[in-house]
């Protein structure tokens, strides 16, 4: 959906100690899928423009994404989020082992409870980072690497179905 909304998006793939990269314009490919580098690291970055010629405003607001990636923390417990706007200096890093059980004493905050909390288990070492450049071009980069954030149809981790695509292209 960010390809289609967007003036251009660029996606970059770790996987396997290799880095792919494609750039879209409105949603065209613009070259076909080619490596980039190596590294050490796993996941997707994906860094994009929103289209001035669907959005009429595309100032993104730090509070609003800031809130719903806290939301996103606790939905993934042992997922660290950071965000970091360069505009204005502003970072924001999200933690939550206990998931939805913190994200009910988050919003109770000082009130008196009634029902003591229930235990929910899942372990989850993840990291996902969204970042603002200090350039005056809105353009916004995010980084999923191990969560699943995004429910599938065909359920598991959304970071590794792409990178195994573009991996058996470059066999």
């Amino acid at each position: 959906m960010t390809n289609a909304l967007s003036e251009w998006l660029e996606v970059e793939v770790y996987r396997n100690g290799k880095v792919y990269m494609q750039r879209y314009e409105r949603g065209v490919p613009q070259a076909p899928v080619k490596p980039k580098g190596t590294t050490d690291d796993r996941g997707t970055k994906v860094t994009f423009k929103p289209d001035g010629q669907i959005f009429p405003d595309i100032t993104l607001s730090f509070d609003t994404l800031s809130n719903r990636l806290r939301e996103l923390a606790f939905l993934n417990p042992g997922t660290t989020i950071t965000i970091i706007d360069e505009r204005d200096d502003k970072e924001h890093t999200f933690f939550y082992e206990g998931g939805i059980i913190e994200f009910v004493r988050f919003l109770n905050g000082n009130k008196s409870v009634l029902h003591p909390s229930r235990s929910i288990s899942r372990k989850r070492k993840t990291a996902s980072w969204w970042k603002w450049p200090s350039s005056t071009t809105t353009a916004t980069t995010s980084r999923c690497s191990r969560s699943s954030i995004i429910s599938t149809p065909s359920k598991g981790d959304p970071c590794d179905r792409v990178p195994q695509r573009l991996d058996a292209r470059h066999q």
